[in-house]
């Protein structure tokens, strides 16, 4: 059986990881996924669980004291260099982490036929190259360079999420591929009911996302803040991150204790969105937004913001632009919600996101040598 590596920054609940592990269960009677951890790992949790029933073997050994010191990109090559030499691989499918440009060198050094960096975020909309730091840019030039010399394939889960890592080249160079974060789509179906119950006492928002400062969760709770005095309504949010307690003081000093709701982050996502009238995603930037994906297969109504990539707007997607206040986005939401206008999901564009569909793709390109 051929093998292939996945290489991320961690194993968590995650949308990289969920997507790894999707695509995983559907080709596990063909390829064998290994798995190389960078940062940090919970041995206890669900994609570790899976990874085992798999047979597939994790590796996590990379020393944490290397993690801050300036030498740690040639540790990590080092690293990297060890473990490719004491195992055949088909293939490397790096996820965005850090160091790339030395785990791409180290697959080179050991010959791996096929060798995938992905692209997981883009810039947030009021950034570009530009307004970044002398010493980011420099690293980002670094890793172009070593990306366009050694990769044999270069993924994006979006054309923003390409043209970030690997510049403004899609169409360009044949390596580039937009590949889609695929869904179970029989898991993620349509609700029997889509449209909201107009006799409903309390309206269901949800928004699910990491707690970082690109999910934007704080700006979230103004949003709702302002909505919460106009209409009868409960915000569940599924997370986790450095954001977390931040969020829970915010809640406490917006009085929404009552009608906030922190899930836990394991929360089984279908479920959650089975009892979701809206969903609200006022991301600062996104690769693609998977769960907006999932939410729009269920048939839930969207507002995001204007960073959202246009691949994730499948057609129950309301964009409302971040130039805007806390309050305005509360006006917009509530004015959409009362003038009852229908919005339409295009199946076609959904179909792109068939986990089937998109495994079958990686399969062809872990297994064809370049």
């Amino acid at each position: 059986m051929k093998k292939v590596l996945h290489v991320t920054n961690n194993l968590h609940n995650g949308g990289i990881e969920k997507f790894i592990l999707s695509i995983n269960e559907e080709v596990k009677e063909k390829v064998l996924f290994d798995y190389a951890i960078i940062t940090s790992i919970d041995h206890f949790n669900k994609y570790v669980i899976a990874i085992n029933q798999y047979g597939g073997s994790i590796y996590d050994e990379f020393p944490r004291k290397y993690l801050n010191k300036k030498l740690k990109n040639i540790y990590l090559f080092l690293y990297m260099r060890k473990l490719l030499s004491k195992n055949y691989y088909q293939a490397i499918h790096i996820h965005e982490c850090m160091g790339v440009f030395s785990i791409l060198l180290a697959a080179y050094w050991c010959q791996v036929p096929v060798r995938i960096v992905h692209s997981h975020t883009a810039y947030p909309k009021s950034m570009g190259f530009q307004s970044l730091s002398f010493k980011s840019k420099f690293v980002m030039i670094i890793d172009y360079i070593i990306c366009y010399l050694f990769a044999t394939n270069l993924f994006g889960c979006s054309i923003d999420a390409c043209n970030r890592l690997f510049g403004n080249r899609v169409g360009k160079d044949s390596r580039i591929k937009v590949i889609y974060n695929g869904i179970d789509l029989n898991v993620f179906c349509q609700k029997n009911n889509s449209s909201v119950d107009e006799k409903k006492e309390v309206i269901q928002f949800c928004n699910i996302g990491r707690y970082t400062e690109s999910k934007n969760q704080l700006f979230l709770l103004d949003i709702f803040a302002n909505l919460n005095e106009k209409l009868p309504c409960h915000l569940n949010l599924v997370g986790f991150g450095e954001l977390e307690s931040d969020i829970v003081k915010k809640i406490k000093s917006l009085s929404l204790e009552e009608c906030v709701t922190l899930l836990p982050h394991d929360s089984v996502i279908p479920d959650v969105l089975g009892q979701t009238d809206y969903f609200i995603l006022p991301s600062l930037s996104e690769g693609l937004g998977i769960v907006l994906i999932e939410a729009q297969a269920m048939g839930i109504r969207c507002f995001i913001s204007d960073a959202i990539p246009q691949e994730a707007q499948l057609g129950l997607c309301e964009v409302i632009s971040l130039d805007l206040d806390a309050k305005e986005w509360g006006n917009r939401i509530l004015d959409s919600i009362e003038s009852k206008k229908t919005l339409k999901l295009d199946n076609e564009k959904l179909m792109n996101y068939d986990i089937k569909e998109v495994s079958h793709n990686l399969l062809q390109e872990y297994l064809i040598l370049k």
